[in-house]
């Protein structure tokens, strides 16, 4: 699959292992990965070997994602849990990973309500007094978490799939919340029920969807 300097290098009619030469001579070295260039003698040159050694270091820095990915996909599939949490919607191996990397144990959580703390998607309840009370998202939370589990979230809301966590995301919109607030409640669903399984060594079975995940949500407000 051709990365955009090899687009590119296509482009000016440079093939692959070669390299890309000014009037002068001087050249952007392509071939085998690397990226070098010396200064050519006009602008129009020198703009296009550097727009070439940009693209170059692009196509070197998918070349590393791609690398690392299978690494981390290696690994994941090596931990049962983490096996185990890639078959929930919205999941899959590196956000998967992620969770069980960050999260460590699921004892080290009283509640769910204090997963969801803890993630970014929990709400905290300010009072003055017996005046005013104040209900906002937890802000000292681990950001990471945060947008993975979010990120999971978005991810079952656009797939648009046959499961129950959309199905509730669907419900939520109908009954009218909004759209931020039905996808901390989605998220806050799928974290509740990745907790479960870690707790039970269970695997994922759609009929634990929004039992208790609903109950405290309620609970909480709906997600306000």
């Amino acid at each position: 699959e051709p990365g955009a300097a090899g687009l590119t290098r296509e482009a000016h009619g440079v093939k692959g292992g070669e390299d890309f030469a000014g009037s002068d001579g001087e050249k952007a070295v392509t071939s085998g990965g690397s990226c070098s260039a010396k200064k050519s003698h006009t602008v129009e040159e020198y703009v296009q070997i550097h727009i070439l050694l940009l693209l170059c270091s692009y196509d070197e820095a998918i070349r590393e994602e791609r690398q690392m990915r299978r690494e981390v996909v290696g690994l994941a599939k090596s931990q049962e849990q983490v096996v185990r949490w890639a078959a929930l919607p919205g999941i899959g191996w590196i956000r998967a990973m992620t969770l069980f990397v960050y999260l460590d144990t699921p004892w080290r959580f009283k509640s769910k309500q204090a997963l969801w703390k803890y993630m970014g998607i929990g709400l905290v309840r300010e009072h003055s007094g017996e005046g005013w009370m104040r209900v906002r998202v937890e802000k000292g939370a681990n950001r990471m978490l945060k947008g993975t589990i979010l990120g999971a979230a978005e991810s079952v809301i656009t797939r648009q799939g046959e499961n129950g966590f959309y199905r509730q995301y669907v419900k939520w919109r109908e009954n009218g919340l909004s759209f931020k607030n039905a996808r901390r409640n989605l998220a806050r669903s799928l974290s509740a029920v990745a907790w479960g399984m870690w707790k039970n060594g269970g695997t994922y079975d759609e009929s634990q969807v929004g039992c208790a995940a609903q109950v405290a949500c309620a609970a909480e407000g709906g997600g306000l």
